[in-house]
């Protein structure tokens, strides 16, 4: 079993790529379960995730990298358990830490695979690495691949800008310049799913 971790500050675009990214790996013959995590109680993007037929186990009221770290493991213990998947996406509240999630899951559940992918809004990342400080330099640091988002909102002087300014935080992951709006590419899918 594979787990990939999306996450990404509010209003990066994380259901925008999980979408397709299910639908892509499912496409080509894998079994996919969904754990979304919502800081809320009501969730559309779950339901419109099962209404594609995805396996989705929805997590409330708590962000999974702290308050809700047992019931994360518990859910995919009871996914891999009922499902028997051959990934698990975990769609992170805008708010978590990745590495306080891989911290709950590593030595507790057996994967081939953990795999964070992060994404920030070329358009916003600026102000909200301004406004916000710590929390999003910390999730961008923790990326094992990074999708700068929204690249049609600003100019290319402007998505290079957001691209040197995650750099200066994250110097290893490879980062891809994405419109999850317009869709993906199956290349670009198939690296987030790390077969390229």
């Amino acid at each position: 079993m594979r787990i990939l971790l999306l996450g990404g500050f509010l209003g990066s675009g994380k259901t925008s790529v999980l979408l397709p990214l299910a639908k892509y790996l499912t496409k080509s013959g894998s079994k996919v379960a969904i754990i979304e995590n919502e800081i809320g109680d009501i969730s559309i993007d779950g339901y419109t995730m099962k209404n594609e037929g995805m396996q989705v186990k929805e997590l409330f009221a708590g962000c999974i990298c702290c308050t809700l770290g047992l019931e994360l493991v518990k859910g995919i213990k009871e996914l891999a358990e009922a499902e028997s998947p051959d990934w698990i996406i975990i769609e992170a509240t805008g708010v978590a830490y990745p590495s306080a999630i891989t911290g709950n899951i590593a030595g507790k559940i057996d994967t081939d695979l953990l795999r964070t992918v992060i994404l920030a809004d070329a358009e916003r990342l600026p102000l909200i690495l301004e406004m916000l400080g710590e929390m999003i330099p910390l999730q961008l640091e923790q990326a094992d691949l990074l999708l700068l988002n929204k690249t049609d909102l600003v100019s290319s002087e402007e998505a290079d800008k957001a691209e040197e300014l995650i750099r200066k935080i994250n110097a290893s992951a490879p980062i891809y310049r994405i419109c999850a709006k317009d869709g993906l590419t199956e290349d670009i899918l198939a690296i987030i799913a790390g077969k390229n």
